[in-house]
């Protein structure tokens, strides 16, 4: 959990070494708290915060609206978020130039227009040298602790174990049908009919692309906007179906197994859906299980690891928080959803 949370704070996080500190106290109306020589702005917060939100509209199509224990979460991964940055930055981790820019003329190329472009960079408070920097700091992060956690591995007893005590609390049983699919969306990034027409663009070319052989999970981690469905390449395993948007749920309950869908739109982007496979009531097996589980047990270790550094380096970073009471809730998302009843 923790290096998911940091990890996406870094994402949308601007270049908090560069803000200065407002005239007045530290602590004044822009700041929430200082991490060593970065400070996290209310303004900063709030975008993180409705990055969250829109991220989880974006997967339910329903209203989200993060309580207390939420955006407090949201507040502590940005000052995890910060240390992180600090250690990477002390290990005198670096990445090519290269890689920065090809990531964000990848991001760049999602957006329609110029005037798009500068749109976004204007809402979001941005200039292109700003999102360079995040994209930079945040591979740098991503560097360090794919570094720091090279030599973490997971026996094949304790895969054993963990599928036992899945299995005795009755996790490892399918009492219906479920699904296993692949799923990518593509958010119009402007709501008007510029934006939807060069969304409709990128998923009839993903499309294209899985067509002519390449893997969908590869095509979903370059395009999809739901980023935390990305990172593991759209994939879905023993879904039901009904969790998602209606839209999406009807193509799962009807295409059959190996099938890539038509892209069709529903009212936050357009989709992809390839159903991978139908699976009827009984036991998951563990062989199907099993990748599933190392990954859960690596990343349980390497958020154990991350957070042993966090704490170790918290002895010797000066951090000083003005405001954990009261985190201002972010303004209302822009995106359309569903009917939540």
């Amino acid at each position: 959990m923790l290096l998911a949370l940091a990890l996406a704070a870094l994402f949308v996080a601007s270049d908090a070494r560069a803000q200065e500190a407002p005239a007045g106290t530290p602590g004044g109306d822009a700041n929430l708290a200082r991490v060593g020589d970065e400070f996290i702005t209310q303004a900063q917060y709030l975008r993180e915060l409705g990055f969250k939100v829109r991220q989880a509209t974006l997967r339910t199509g329903k209203p989200f609206q993060p309580d207390a224990r939420f955006r407090k979460e949201t507040f502590e991964a940005m000052v995890q978020a910060r240390i992180l940055s600090i250690l990477a930055r002390n290990a005198h981790i670096e990445v090519p130039e290269e890689n920065v820019n090809e990531e964000f003329a990848r991001r760049r190329a999602l957006i329609p227009t110029e005037e798009a472009f500068q749109d976004y960079l204007k809402q979001e408070g941005l200039t292109k040298e700003t999102l360079l920097e995040e994209i930079r700091r945040r591979m740098i992060v991503e560097a360090y602790v794919e570094d720091v956690s090279k030599d973490l591995k997971v026996a094949p007893e304790e895969i054993e174990t963990q599928y036992k005590q899945w299995d005795s609390r009755g996790l490892t049983k399918r009492k219906k049908v479920t699904y296993d699919i692949g799923l990518i969306l593509i958010r119009p990034a402007t709501m008007d009919e510029a934006g939807w027409s060069s969304a409709e663009l990128i998923v009839n070319d993903a499309r294209h692309r899985i067509q002519e052989g390449e893997k969908f999970t590869e095509v979903a981690k370059e395009l999809s906007s739901d980023l935390s469905a990305a990172e593991r390449g759209g994939i879905f395993e023993e879904t039901f179906g009904a969790e998602f948007l209606p839209e999406i749920n009807e193509k799962i309950t009807t295409l059959d197994p190996g099938t890539l869908s038509e892209p069709f739109k529903s009212e936050v982007g357009w989709h992809l859906v390839q159903v991978i496979s139908r699976n009827e009531p009984g036991v998951i097996p563990f062989d199907k299980v099993a990748p599933r589980l190392e990954s859960f047990l690596l990343e349980q270790k390497q958020t154990e690891l991350l957070r042993q550094k966090v704490a170790e380096a918290q002895a010797y970073v000066d951090i000083e928080v003005f405001k954990a009471d009261n985190l201002p809730e972010p303004p209302p998302t822009d995106l359309p959803v569903q009917d939540s009843q």
